[in-house]
């Protein structure tokens, strides 16, 4: 699968629905992305109570909010995505070192 079909093929996956591609910006307020939304919890989750469950969840559904924004300018939450996928990168390194992945990198230096 090519890189410019990615929005195509999760536009096909999580349709936005009709009703929201035909309003206009004019006399409709905006809606915020479903998964931004969980992008955000999930982060938080991830970063503050159970990174091994909730960092996988971050990343898959920040992918999916990033297409779904892109292809959509009525949907709104690009600040909430970045912030949960910077909380699970942390909290994805936090598991790396954890898990002992940093141990021979830092040996190196000491």
């Amino acid at each position: 699968m090519q890189l410019s079909n990615c929005g195509e093929f999760i536009d096909n996956l999580f349709p936005i629905s009709p009703a929201l591609k035909a309003r206009s910006n004019n006399n409709i307020k905006t809606q915020t992305d479903i998964f931004a939304l969980l992008c955000f919890s999930t982060g938080m989750l991830g970063f503050f109570i159970l990174p091994i469950i909730f960092t996988p969840i971050c990343f898959i559904s920040s992918i999916i909010s990033y297409y779904r924004l892109k292809d959509n300018p009525e949907l709104k939450g690009k600040g909430l995505r970045m912030i949960g996928a910077i909380l699970g990168a942390i909290s994805m390194l936090y598991l790396l070192y954890q898990f002992g992945f940093f141990d021979d990198t830092l040996r190196k230096f000491q």
